[in-house]
This record gives C-alpha cells, structure tokens and sequence, in this order.
C-alpha cells in the first residue's frame, strides 16, 4: 500500500483467490413434489424425515425409535456429524408420512425396502443412493439433485418461513 510507495515498507504481493460462483441448489416445493410422488415406498418415510428436519442423511438413517416423538415430532440426535447432540422437530406432514409407512417397535426408525435398519458405516454413504437416483431421475431432476441437497432445501425453506437464522443454524446443527 502506501507505506511501500514510500519506501517505508516492502511491497508485497498477494495472489488473487479465485472464487467460485457455484449457487447453493435447493429444490422448489413443485420439485420436492415430484421427488416425492416418483421415490419407492420406502424412500418416502426417509424424505419425510429429510425435509421435515434439515438432518443429514446419516443422521436420518441412523435415527432410533426410541428418539422419536409422534406426537410432537421431535427427534433426538445424540451422535451427529459435529459431535453435537440435538435435538429436531418435524412438521405434522413429515410425521404423518413416516407414521403411515409403519414405524417399528424397536431399533431404526427408518428401513431398507427389506424392513431392516441401515448399517451405519464409518465414512458410509450411498445407502439410499440408487432408490434416490431413480426417483430423482423419474421426476425430471439434474444429477446435481442429492440427499444433501433436501438438507439445503429445508434451510432454505425454513428461512423463508421464519427469518430465524439463529434457530435455523441451531436445529441444522
């Protein structure tokens, strides 16, 4: 800057960072619509949980029975990516959805399309992929439309709805 105009300083120089003008994608409610009208009946319950709680897909599908709450649609989180435990509260649709796919007595709240809970896997992933990438596919989706991206799409739509970031980024964890 200027101290190094006047020979007060040595000039330095800093490279440009690039940056990249990628938009965040979330779907539009016609969309998830869609999503949800072309997913396989145990895909359903899993978007339910996915929309209506902004949890990872991890979380969703590792998500015990015995955290959950029907009747207020809460849902504890003791083990998250983070390491913070919390805990998420779904809309009555969500709810109503995964109560109408059958909840177990015991164990994983959401199954396989065989009725067994997911093995959760260090670094796991790709466990819903194919069944997602089917419905994705059927309902006129890019490839760009993942899991994650229902996780981006409940941010974005609980903002609009309440203009609470605070309680966004709490319950988003």
């Amino acid at each position: 800057g200027m101290a190094s105009e006047n020979g007060r300083a040595i000039p330095r120089k800093f490279r440009r960072l690039t940056v990249r003008h990628a938009r965040t994608r979330w779907l539009t409610p016609a969309e998830f619509e869609r999503l949800l009208s072309n997913a396989a009946p145990h895909l359903v319950p899993i978007l339910a949980c996915l929309i209506g709680t902004g949890c990872r897909t991890s979380e969703a599908l590792g998500a015990e029975v015995e955290n959950w709450h029907p009747t207020t649609g809460e849902l504890w989180l003791p083990e998250t990516k983070n390491g913070h435990a919390r805990m998420v509260q779904m809309p009555e649709r969500a709810r109503d959805m995964i109560l109408a796919a059958g909840v177990p007595e015991e164990g994983q709240l959401l199954h396989t399309p065989k009725g067994q809970g997911y093995i959760m896997r260090v670094n796991g992933g790709a466990q819903i992929q194919a069944s997602f990438n089917n419905a994705r596919d059927n309902a006129g989706l890019g490839p760009e439309v993942t899991p994650h991206v229902i996780r981006h799409t409940w941010a974005t739509w609980f903002y609009a709805a309440t203009k609470d970031y605070g309680r966004m980024l709490d319950l988003g964890g």
